[in-house]
């Protein structure tokens, strides 16, 4: 996953965005308009994934099971 990529730009990309966690085992399918009208096109991935995280009922877990989303689609682009 590039993380100079925003969420604008990979809005053009996908109309979903699959998101993962292997930590809290949270999986799913988002639309990226719908991500971009929460949090911003102008947002990082890095910084959108901190934000599910911060959103992860793990996120009090220790530094092991807590929340690390990725972006699947993007890594098999990459």
């Amino acid at each position: 996953m590039s993380g100079e990529k925003t969420l604008g730009a990979i809005e053009t990309q996908f109309t979903m965005l699959e998101i993962c966690c292997d930590r809290c085992g949270r999986r799913g399918r988002l639309k990226a308009s719908r991500l971009a009208s929460i949090y911003g096109r102008k947002i990082l991935l890095p910084d959108l994934a901190m934000r599910l995280a911060d959103e992860c009922p793990k996120r009090h877990s220790s530094i092991y099971e807590r929340c690390s989303p990725y972006f699947p689609d993007l890594a098999r682009r990459d």
